[in-house]
């Protein structure tokens, strides 16, 4: 938000692209996300912020009481409950 107010300011334009593409956030890859943000010329500290909140993730399942160990979680982007 501060990245677009400033170039508001500066009489820049800014945008913003949002997709909801179905599973797709189920699937992606963070190494590979980050090697295409660089592509696509993303500052180096968003793409440093965007994998630690990919990193250091776990699932459990708990079903009839019973719970699963809790595997890292290597793809996907944390969407909250669904």
């Amino acid at each position: 938000m501060n990245r677009t107010q400033q170039a508001w300011k500066e009489k820049k334009a800014a945008g913003a692209l949002l997709m909801d593409v179905k599973s797709a956030f189920d699937n992606v890859s963070r190494p590979i996300l980050s090697r295409r943000l660089g592509e696509l010329g993303i500052e180096a500290d968003l793409i440093r912020w965007k994998d630690s909140f990919m990193s250091d993730r776990r699932v459990k399942l708990v079903l009839e009481g019973r719970e699963s160990e809790e595997p890292e979680v290597e793809t996907g982007v944390p969407q909250g409950p669904r």
